[in-house]
């Protein structure tokens, strides 16, 4: 079970049923774009965040917002510190494959955002 957001805020848990609201779900981590046609994302509420529509992943189907999987939105949340950079890619770069799959080893995933250990080579 997830928490729900709501205007940014928690407003309940998420029962698991399915449900056509589409939910913002588990954690939000806030963007601050810093390019200019980004800089205002704060204000338009677009973060990461968890769904309960993972079944869209990988396709538009939010309003701007980085929709993902539950459990790795957990995983990100804990990796990550307030305020650090990020840079969000359509796709791993290559140079990345190797600590990513050393990540998921160390922490006992067979699975990450989609990507399987054995599609990352």
């Amino acid at each position: 079970m997830y928490e729900i957001f709501e205007a940014r805020e928690p407003a309940g848990i998420w029962d698991g049923k399915p449900s056509e609201k589409d939910y913002i779900l588990t954690r939000i981590m806030w963007l601050e774009g810093l390019d200019t046609q980004n800089a205002n994302t704060k204000d338009r509420y677009i973060y990461i965040h968890g769904t309960n529509q993972e079944q869209l992943i990988g396709t538009p189907a939010s309003h701007g917002c980085v929709r993902m999987l539950n459990k790795d939105v957990l995983t990100l949340f804990n990796l990550v510190e307030e305020k650090c950079k990020m840079q969000i890619l359509q796709h791993i770069p290559p140079q990345m494959i190797p600590s990513i799959k050393k990540y998921m080893r160390t922490n006992g995933l067979s699975e990450i955002n989609g990507y399987k250990m054995k599609d990352l080579g």
